[in-house]
């Protein structure tokens, strides 16, 4: 009933799926079966000339395919705010979805964190089937606020986090960590950040502060669905550490290319920006991309 209810979800709440529940479906079906028949990887068309690789139990590509684009407001922004000449961080960059968006679609450069080991070799995959080597540095570590080693879980795929030391998880690795700032220093300042570390973002905030601070027009985009709470974060402070960095909370509205401020948390993701104007023309003069058939 789980997956039924979630599949409902999608279909009338996703952007692109609400408006194509048929073709989104035919694709859900297309998919449920024909895994079954595929042993190995598969190669599916993602944004203009992009791809990701899809295999059996991978709803981390899956949403994506049947979507379009899971994510579509965050995702869009990244779309409609990035340049070739820009620096996009990626920390918790999973397979590496957003990665591809930034360096295949959009041809900025990328500096992506993803610290479980088999996660990190399709992130590598991902990269070298869309050709952009030469645009992205991946590291295969965990980002905090000190450099230490913590332990995270390997075999629960998009929800593999950070353990607590007397936790047990199935399946577990210790992992080198790192400040943002300081594998940072010397590189230029980035455009966008996206931090997703299911509850870690606060400990990843707290090694950014150097890098968040500097007055070069940036957004940042953080996950934010409580799951900070086992950590003993509360992400209302978190929330207004980010605002006292200089950055407001705006919600993006891809169809009309428009910022708005607000105070609400949409979804699972806040964005920030630390120049609303700038990005405000960035959005609107960028040029549209295709997903599912669609310039958006």
């Amino acid at each position: 009933m789980g997956a039924v209810h979630s599949y409902y979800r999608m279909l009338t709440q996703h952007e692109l799926a609400r408006h194509s529940k048929l073709g989104t479906i035919s694709r859900i079906v297309r998919w449920q079966l024909g895994s079954r028949l595929v042993a190995g990887k598969v190669v599916f068309p993602f944004v203009n000339e992009s791809c990701l690789l899809m295999k059996r139990g991978d709803t981390g590509a899956s949403v994506h395919y049947y979507t379009g684009l899971h994510e579509f407001s965050d995702m869009s922004f990244l779309l409609h705010s990035l340049r070739s000449d820009d620096l996009f961080i990626d920390i918790g960059a999973n397979i590496g979805a957003f990665t591809v968006l930034a360096s295949a679609v959009c041809g900025a450069r990328s500096i992506s964190f993803e610290p479980v080991p088999i996660t990190y070799e399709r992130l590598r995959d991902n990269i070298a089937l869309n050709r952009v080597e030469d645009r992205v540095t991946t590291h295969n570590i965990g980002v905090g606020s000190t450099t230490s080693t913590l332990r995270v879980s390997v075999d629960a795929g998009q929800e593999n986090r950070v353990l607590s030391s007397d936790e047990s998880f199935g399946s577990a690795q210790e992992v080198a960590v790192r400040p943002l700032d300081d594998v940072l220093s010397g590189e230029q300042n980035p455009r966008l950040v996206k931090v997703d570390v299911e509850g870690w973002e606060t400990e990843v905030i707290a090694g950014s502060l150097d890098t968040l601070r500097d007055p070069s027009p940036r957004a940042l985009l953080v996950e934010m669905n409580g799951s900070g709470e086992r950590y003993g974060f509360d992400e209302a402070h978190l929330h207004r550490t980010i605002i006292d960095l200089g950055y407001e909370e705006v919600a993006y509205h891809p169809m009309e290319r428009r910022l708005t401020a607000t105070s609400e948390l949409l979804g699972l993701n806040r964005l920030y920006v630390n120049a609303p104007t700038y990005f405000e023309e960035r959005v609107r003069s960028a040029p549209p991309f295709r997903v599912l058939g669609r310039l958006i």
